[in-house]
């Protein structure tokens, strides 16, 4: 079983190698997004550990700060919104 999970895995990875760019341009963005916004240079890496939707991680931001409105809410909405339709596609992927 575990020779099969490593040849499983010596095929998969050469076809994500072209996504990796783009989350590591996307975590450097939301790290100096977050610093530059007073947080300490370790923040950053626990929300990318604690939040799994990289879209959460930049609408957080605007949600830590102070005074936050009732125009940000919507932002919050969309948020959980796209959870609940990842939701319901784990589902369908969950054996049976």
């Amino acid at each position: 079983m575990k020779a099969s999970i490593q040849q499983s895995f010596k095929s998969a990875f050469p076809k994500t190698i072209p996504i990796i760019p783009g989350y590591i341009f996307l975590g450097i963005a939301f790290g100096i997004l977050l610093t530059n916004q007073g947080y300490a240079w370790y923040w950053p890496l626990i929300m990318a550990v604690v939040i799994f939707s990289g879209m959460a991680q930049f609408v957080t931001v605007n949600m830590l700060a102070p005074g936050i409105s009732l125009i940000n809410m919507p932002a919050m909405y969309f948020t959980v919104f796209l959870y609940w339709k990842n939701l319901k596609l784990w589902v369908s992927f969950a054996p049976i």
